[in-house]
C-alpha cells in the first residue's frame, strides 16, 4: 500500500531523523530538519552561593524546520529555524545562532525589494519564548530560578540600500519581550 503513494510522500514517510528534507515548489517551500541534543552533567565543585548540579539532557527538537509561503517579494512563514540579526561578523547584536531557535511566525521579503529610491528589506517576526526549567541560571550563580517560563516576544528588522549609495545601507532592528 505505501508503494502507491506519490514518491514524495514516500519520502515523508520514511524519514529518518536528523537529515534533511525539503519540498518546494513556485510559492510553498517545507523543510524538515530536526536535531537531537544531548548533554551530560557529571559532578563539579559547588556550594550554597554558586551553582547546582542538573540532570542530562536528552531531546529531539524542530532545529532548523520551517513552512513558507511566497507571494511575489513577500514569504508568511511558521518556523523553528535560528534568526541572526545584527552587523557582527562574529557575533549578532540582537538575535544569533548561540541557542536553539523558537517557534515563530515571520512576515518578511525574501528579495530585495527595488524602487526608485533604492532596495528595501525586512522581516517581522512574533512568537513565544520558553525557558528550560531544569538547568540554572547563569546570572543566578548556575541555580534554578523560578521565573515565568513564558514570554512573548516580537521584533522587526528594516534595511534600505539608497540608489544613489552603492555599498552603503541603513539599517533598524526593534525587539519587544512582555513576561
Amino acid at each position: 500500500m505505501l508503494n502507491r503513494k506519490p514518491k514524495k510522500l514516500r519520502q515523508i514517510m520514511n524519514m529518518k531523523f536528523f537529515k534533511l528534507l525539503s519540498y518546494s515548489s513556485e510559492k510553498f517551500k517545507l523543510q524538515l530538519r530536526p536535531e537531537f541534543v544531548s548533554t551530560a552533567n557529571e559532578n563539579y565543585p559547588n556550594n550554597q552561593s554558586w551553582g547546582q548540579i542538573t540532570p542530562g539532557i536528552k531531546k529531539i527538537l524542530p532545529g532548523q524546520s520551517s513552512l513558507r509561503f511566497d507571494l511575489g517579494g513577500i514569504s508568511l512563514s511558521v518556523s523553528t529555524q535560528n534568526l541572526w540579526w545584527g552587523p557582527g561578523i562574529y557575533n549578532s547584536m540582537l538575535m544569533s545562532n548561540n541557542a536553539p531557535g523558537f517557534f515563530h511566525y515571520s512576515v518578511s521579503s525574501n528579495r530585495p525589494l527595488q524602487s526608485f529610491i533604492g532596495n528595501l528589506q525586512f522581516q517581522i517576526v512574533s512568537g513565544t519564548l520558553r525557558s528550560d526549567t531544569t538547568q540554572g541560571y547563569e546570572n543566578y550563580g548556575l541555580k534554578k530560578r523560578p521565573l515565568n517560563n513564558e514570554r512573548y516576544f516580537n521584533g522587526l528588522a528594516i534595511s534600505y540600500q539608497p540608489a544613489f549609495m552603492k555599498n552603503v545601507s541603513f539599517g533598524i532592528t526593534r525587539s519587544f519581550q512582555n513576561y
